[in-house]
């Protein structure tokens, strides 16, 4: 084990006395899709953490598609210098939304964060089906927005908004210690530095009015906001084909799971990864790290028929 440490630490000496570290950096962010890999990943990882710059983004075809150069802050790894494959803990739903994509007539990202389940899904929506994004945080809804313009993705809509269980005016508390976790309930995260702010609350009953949405697949990471969520989609049940939701314990807690199940008439799925396990009772085996299940009005097995082809299976 001592031996282990030794060279790790020898490692991290050598790759700080390495040359030219920004180009590598830079040339590893764009690096054709097809050559990334958790080698590269890793390597490219311990590189960017030995170098020492004020730069706090760098341009990255997100592993998505050769064509994107997007600013990605620098901390994101996984984003910069991986693909989707290495999203441990996000991919199943990432190659979850962007199959379904094709079933759906539009895909609304509520809590976008930076963007990667946009990128993603766009890559083989046709242009005619719209995207929604939601995101709060002003920086990351920026940082979200320009990506979209310098890309010129089509059909590509943002809004810097929260989506819960009203219309008007919220505090949102941007999170400066962990980004993807801006919340509109400060007291559910823990030893983290926040800025409270204001911003604009929309219910998803006045979204897809607004835009006319139907058969939408919808994405939701909205940190303990879910229960909020849920209500203000009170009269638009039927305009949601799929809803793939991160919920977290507080939700289990309330068995959010059943009461989805109830105010939708949908089959829940947990996502474990690339296997989907249906929960006729909202009971399941947490796995570490995925969080995200599926809602939909397909039993089993029309749903294995839908992915068919795909890299998901089902169970259950």
């Amino acid at each position: 084990m001592q031996t282990t440490g030794f060279w790790k630490k020898a490692f991290r000496r050598t790759l700080a006395s390495v040359p030219g570290k920004r180009v590598m950096l830079d040339l590893g962010a764009q690096l054709p899709v097809r050559l990334k890999s958790a080698l590269t990943l890793r390597f490219l990882s311990i590189l960017s953490e030995e170098y020492k710059t004020s730069s706090t983004h760098i341009a990255s075809n997100l592993g998505i598609d050769d064509r994107y150069s997007c600013l990605v802050p620098r901390y994101k790894s996984v984003e910069v210098f991986g693909k989707p494959q290495h999203y441990i803990g996000e991919r199943g739903a990432l190659f979850l939304a962007q199959h379904l994509a094709a079933y759906s007539d539009c895909f609304v990202d509520i809590g976008a964060h930076i963007g990667y389940f946009t990128f993603f899904v766009r890559k083989r929506l046709p242009s005619q089906k719209p995207i929604l994004f939601f995101e709060p945080d002003p920086d990351l809804f920026r940082l979200i927005l320009d990506n979209v313009a310098s890309n010129q993705l089509p059909n590509t809509l943002g809004f810097q908004v929260a989506v819960g269980d009203t219309d008007g005016k919220v505090i949102f508390y941007r999170n400066f210690t962990d980004t993807s976790q801006g919340t509109l309930y400060a007291d559910k995260v823990n030893e983290h530095e926040l800025q409270a702010i204001d911003v604009e609350l929309n219910k998803f009953s006045t979204i897809v009015t607004a835009h006319n949405l139907s058969n939408c697949l919808v994405k939701v990471d909205v940190e303990n906001g879910e229960e909020e969520f849920l209500r203000g989609v009170e009269g638009a049940e039927n305009k949601i084909r799929f809803l793939i939701i991160e919920l977290l314990k507080q939700a289990h807690d309330k068995k959010l799971v059943n009461r989805i199940n109830d105010m939708f008439g949908f089959n829940a799925f947990y996502i474990n990864d690339f296997t989907l396990e249906h929960s006729a009772n909202g009971s399941f085996t947490y796995r570490d790290g995925q969080y995200n299940w599926l809602f939909c009005r397909e039993n089993p097995d029309e749903l294995a028929t839908i992915l068919a082809g795909s890299c998901l299976t089902i169970v259950g």
